[in-house]
C-alpha cells in the first residue's frame, strides 16, 4: 500500500501531505467507515461459532510494517480520537489502514 498512497499523494504534480491524504479518505468513506473496517476484517487464529476469536489475532487488510508520519492539529486529533472511539478502538492506527487501503486507486491489498 506504501506505493499507492506515494503516487496518490504525488499524482498530478501537486504534492499533498500525508496527513492531506488520510484526512481526504477519511471523509470521503465518513459514512462508510464501519462497513469498510468490517469487511477488511481477517483473523489469524480459529475461532469458528464456538469460541470468540481472540482480538490480539485480529488484523486488517492494509495494515502492515510499514508508518505513515503525520502531523495534525489539535482538532483533527480530537476528530480522530472521537471516530476512533465510536468505531470501538482504542488507538487510530488500528483503524486508517484498511480505510487507506479501499480509498487509494490500484490493487487493494487482499
Amino acid at each position: 500500500m506504501q506505493q499507492r498512497f506515494k503516487r496518490y499523494r504525488d499524482a498530478g504534480g501537486r504534492r499533498r501531505t500525508n496527513a492531506g491524504v488520510v484526512l481526504e479518505a477519511i471523509g470521503t468513506n465518513h459514512d462508510r467507515l464501519g462497513e469498510i473496517i468490517a469487511a477488511s476484517r481477517r483473523s489469524a487464529a480459529p475461532g469458528g461459532d464456538l469460541f470468540p476469536v481472540d482480538p490480539a489475532t485480529v488484523r486488517y487488510l492494509g495494515s502492515g510494517s510499514v508508518q505513515i508520519q503525520l502531523s495534525l492539529t489539535e482538532e483533527q486529533l480530537d476528530v480522530m480520537d472521537r471516530v476512533t472511539e465510536e468505531l470501538g478502538f482504542a488507538k487510530w492506527a488500528t483503524w486508517v489502514a484498511p480505510v487507506l487501503n479501499e480509498f487509494l486507486p490500484g490493487t487493494k491489498d487482499s
